[in-house]
């Protein structure tokens, strides 16, 4: 059977035999990654498990957006969450677990704060304390 589809309602016809559009969660489970702040860091990764293991493992804490297993670097991965307790409930539940016969370690993996915008915020706050002193 070939996917050919030959007009926009053999198109919607085909994505919804497939299980796309249908009230299942099938645009969670196959929609694209959403992207969050709520991110932890998975070090010790054995290199037998996949993004998607390491998705499914992190599930027991809460739901998961978005993981990644050995793109930046071997034997680690990244995962994000949809919220901060859910990201939390990750790392005191799951750190230091076994994942694939290795202890994992789990590390917030925190914004950094530009350090061109602190350094501006400092400055700004520095002139306004020195206005304030010299207009006494």
């Amino acid at each position: 059977m070939h996917n050919v589809v030959s007009s926009d309602n053999d198109f919607l016809n085909y994505n919804y035999r497939r299980g796309y559009g249908q009230n299942n969660n099938s645009a969670e489970r196959y929609g694209p990654p959403t992207r969050t702040e709520y991110r932890l860091i998975v070090e010790n990764l054995s290199s037998r498990v996949s993004w998607q293991d390491l998705k499914d493992y992190m599930r027991q804490a809460g739901e998961v957006t978005y993981a990644d297993a050995h793109k930046q670097h071997k034997n680690e991965g990244v995962v994000e969450f949809s919220s901060y307790s859910d990201m939390k409930a990750a790392l005191d539940k799951l750190d230091n677990t076994e994942i694939n016969g290795r202890k994992i370690k789990l590390v917030e993996d925190r914004p950094k704060s530009s350090s061109r915008s602190s350094r501006r915020r400092f400055v700004q706050l520095t002139l306004q304390k020195i206005l304030e002193i010299s207009s006494l």
